[in-house]
């Protein structure tokens, strides 16, 4: 945690903002759950996973302020979630992946907020850009492996390239804010993180020519095509059948608790042209 923490200060002053009248630093700790091929409901109580990071923001005035943003938490899918009536049950793929996760957001108080304030308040938008680095896993036989050295839908075969391990992403969402004395503030936030990927979860396309990636990967065949495993009257070589839909990029979400504290001596903040509006 402070080494996000300082990460994320030493970027705002890089950035050349560096003014600690009108900056906060704070760490916030929550939780997180994903939305792709192998989520069934809108919030999937069984795949909640810790979520944590660090911030600093910069008021630019009572109603504008940017974040700089650093987060850490891990995103989880099981088809075994589904329904018993649901088919996409026997397809029993599974996955968990990492996040790191940095972003530059943009946030409007709604009422507009003074961190001068012992007791302000006010409800908030946000929204921006970010990057997240991410390695989907799975368990084979109690043993984990990185699924996408391994081409689960036939990278591996030719034709394709590796999907990357980065994505750009849209952090939105809502949140409220309080400020409990001149020096602290706390908050509550949640919000989508839109990605530009379709594989956090290692699923998107079709299956491979199993038989190929068997010659290749008897691992890799096994990770991709896990149906036989609760079936075994399945086809063994479903080559070319849907295996998740390309068409929808994956999503993460985060809520958050959040606590920061302004840089700012007492007489720094008793008055300043930019909070009169």
């Amino acid at each position: 945690m402070k080494r996000i923490l300082s990460t994320v200060v030493v970027l705002f002053s890089l950035l050349g903002i560096g003014n600690a009248q009108y900056l906060e630093v704070g760490v916030f700790g929550g939780a997180s759950n994903y939305a792709g091929d192998l989520q069934f409901k809108t919030l999937e109580d069984k795949e909640i996973n810790a979520a944590y990071g660090a911030f600093a923001r910069y008021n630019i005035s009572k109603h504008f302020a940017v974040r700089l943003q650093a987060l850490a938490t891990k995103i989880s899918g099981s088809d075994l979630n589904a329904r018993a009536s649901n088919p996409l049950r026997s397809r029993n793929l599974s996955f968990e992946t990492s996040i790191i996760e940095l972003a530059l957001m943009g946030e409007v108080n709604v009422f507009g907020f003074d961190v001068r304030d012992k007791r302000g308040s006010s409800f908030f938008i946000f929204g921006g850009v970010g990057g997240a680095r991410f390695n989907p896993k799975a368990e084979l036989l109690g043993i984990s492996y990185d699924l996408q050295p391994l081409g689960t839908e036939g990278q591996t075969l030719g034709g394709s390239s590796p999907y990357k391990l980065f994505t750009l992403s849209i952090p939105a969402g809502i949140g409220a804010k309080l400020s409990i004395s001149n020096k602290l503030n706390v908050s509550l936030e949640y919000g989508v993180r839109i990605t530009m990927t379709d594989y956090l979860d290692d699923v998107s396309t079709t299956y491979p020519d199993l038989d190929a990636l068997r010659a290749l990967d008897p691992v890799a065949a096994a990770l991709s095509y896990r149906t036989m495993e609760i079936d075994s009257g399945a086809n063994p070589n479903p080559f070319g059948e849907a295996r998740g839909n390309a068409g929808n990029k994956d999503r993460y979400m985060i809520g958050a608790l959040t606590i920061s504290y302004n840089l700012a001596t007492k007489k720094s903040m008793e008055y300043d042209e930019k909070y009169k509006w």
